[in-house]
């Protein structure tokens, strides 16, 4: 299998999970998007790239953002993710997953 046929094949996997969700990713033009993303916790190996700055592990969250849904945009660090509850997360580490397919952002809860 080629990159571009696992990328096929992985780019729209978000319809298949009940907990996908619909928020907004800014990136740090302001520039807005709203995108596809499911919410998972962060293993100690996402934590770690932010060198164990994490005070409180439940302030962290990973976000996967499926690339489709970005607009061409690239997440990066000081992104903001906004749920439809109105709880922002700002990015703190980004990594390729699902050959390109997907972004991993692993993001601090913003106070309130």
């Amino acid at each position: 299998m080629t990159f571009s046929q696992a990328y096929e094949l992985y780019k729209n996997t978000w319809q298949g999970f009940i907990d996908v969700e619909e928020v907004a990713y800014t990136d740090s033009d302001g520039d807005q998007e709203a995108v596809k993303a499911r919410q998972i916790e962060p293993d100690q190996k996402e934590l770690e790239l932010i060198d164990g700055l994490a005070s409180l592990q439940s302030d962290y969250i990973t976000f996967n953002l499926w690339n489709v849904s970005l607009g061409g945009k690239v997440p990066g660090g000081g992104g903001v993710i906004t749920q439809a509850d109105g709880t922002k997360w700002t990015v703190q580490s980004v990594k390729k997953a699902q050959w390109g397919a997907q972004h991993r952002c692993l993001c601090i809860k913003q106070v309130t």
